[in-house]
């Protein structure tokens, strides 16, 4: 059948759902909601609500700027103190200074900032910034649950979304301000959509594309992987089909478009140039001396958190029906494509497990593969269907209570707690010292932007 024919929808398709399995839908259904407003409300409790150390006091300071209308610091009063680089001195943590040396700039992407502004400026909160991760740790859940519904079956969605909701590296960052987790929410977003075939959700998933290339421009090839899937369906299609599906490829590269394009602006206007960022050159960032060291790195950590279990989704292509391959390898490609471009970065310490969070913009297509692969290894061990649903079902349960016990071994829980030191340095200078104090200081900087 060609692609886009929307007549006899199949197995793995929004449009199809048997009417024995409405109620089963509904409930499912509900299981992915209730996990992502768990994820809100575990973000909101746990969350540590400082602009603490480089990342979180990049992005939230950005936040600050844009609700101020601007992307720049003026540091011009700094040339006039009698040592040599004194626009260095002034610089803030997570800045860097612009080409002329007379403000200084945002190093990490505005996208998640925008946003937070956003927040500020609707509320007119500052706190306000510090609720924009949970509530797009919310939309990763709920947008995991989709994909995996359009993809295999509302099951597979719904246990998808419990294990990326309870994942040690999501529940650590959920509750910080930072930019991993919210490019995961869009890129999944982007994927949930792409699959639907349908214009509307194209337009949708090339808009999802720019907010996620705006929030870390280095999913530029994510997207890419996602366009190439959509013109693969238009090689595919054949007659009136054909038509509709060029339709999508236009729609999502028009929406995609505008992302990329306000990135190239932003690094001119503060960069110089639409190809430099504020982390440096490329070459400094990416090597092939620094894959051996990474691979003793990440599939180590990613087995160690996440149980050798996320491991199967390398098996999906063998084992999904032929209808679902195409869709298979686009989450595997898009997979494959963000750990290859993580190997070639530079490596961190040994046990520094918690730069998976690079990798978390693959945890929703990962986890939706491997439970794939798992149910259709288990099938035929299962008699009956009914025994079957309740030992996958108290399986994913069982790895969930572990991924949270692992998540609280490792402190995820207490994070908070521990930034708060930030805060608290802060208040004590404002009250030990004299207003005319100058404090110097590496990581304990804390800022007025600390709730």
């Amino acid at each position: 059948m060609p692609e886009g024919h929307q007549e006899h929808p199949g197995p793995g398709t929004d449009a199809y759902q048997p009417r024995s399995t409405s109620g089963t839908l509904g409930t499912l259904g509900t299981l992915g909601t209730l996990a992502a407003v768990a994820v809100i409300l575990v973000g909101v409790r746990f969350g540590t609500f400082v602009a603490a150390d480089t990342d979180a006091y990049g992005y939230v300071s950005q936040a600050e700027l844009i609700a101020q209308g601007t992307l720049r610091l003026d540091q011009t009063f700094a040339r006039s103190m009698p040592w040599p680089n004194p626009e260095w001195t002034f610089l803030p943590t997570s800045y860097t200074l612009a080409p002329d040396r007379r403000f200084a700039v945002p190093v990490y992407a505005s996208g998640l900032p925008l946003l937070m502004g956003l927040a500020q400026r609707i509320t007119g909160q500052r706190e306000a910034v510090y609720y924009v991760v949970p509530l797009l740790g919310a939309l990763a859940v709920w947008m995991t649950y989709r994909l995996g519904r359009s993809l295999d079956t509302p099951a597979t969605g719904a246990l998808a979304s419990l294990l990326l909701a309870t994942s040690p590296i999501f529940l650590n960052q959920v509750m910080q301000p930072v930019s991993d987790l919210p490019a995961a929410a869009w890129l999944t977003a982007c994927l949930a959509l792409a699959v639907r075939g349908t214009a509307a959700a194209a337009l949708g998933a090339g808009a999802a594309a720019s907010m996620a290339i705006l929030t870390r421009p280095n999913l530029v090839p994510l997207g890419i992987v996602i366009g190439a899937f959509l013109i693969w369906s238009v090689v595919r299609a054949s007659g009136e089909a054909r038509r509709g599906t060029v339709r999508r490829v236009l729609l999502f590269a028009a929406a995609s478009a505008p992302g990329c394009l306000a990135v190239a602006a932003i690094n001119h206007h503060l960069h110089g140039s639409p190809l430099q960022s504020g982390y440096g050159s490329v070459e400094r960032l990416f090597g092939w001396e620094n894959v051996l060291p990474n691979l003793d790195r990440y599939p180590r950590w990613l087995a160690v958190s996440q149980t050798p279990f996320i491991y199967l989704g390398l098996l999906a292509p063998f084992t999904a029906r032929v209808a679902q391959r195409p869709r298979v390898w686009l989450l595997l490609a898009c997979s494959l494509t963000l750990f290859g471009m993580t190997v070639f970065f530079l490596p961190f310490g040994r046990e520094d497990w918690g730069y998976l969070r690079f990798l978390l913009p693959a945890y929703p297509a990962l986890l939706i593969l491997s439970i794939m692969v798992a149910t259709r290894l288990m099938a035929p061990l299962a008699p009956r269907r009914a025994i079957f649903r309740t030992v996958a079902a108290a399986g994913v349960i069982a790895l969930c209570l572990w991924q949270v016990a692992h998540a609280e071994r490792r402190g995820a829980f207490v994070t908070h707690v521990a930034e708060r030191r930030y805060l608290q340095v802060g208040r004590y200078i404002a009250v030990a010292l004299p207003d005319n104090a100058v404090f110097i200081s590496g990581l304990h900087s804390s800022s007025p932007l600390a709730s």
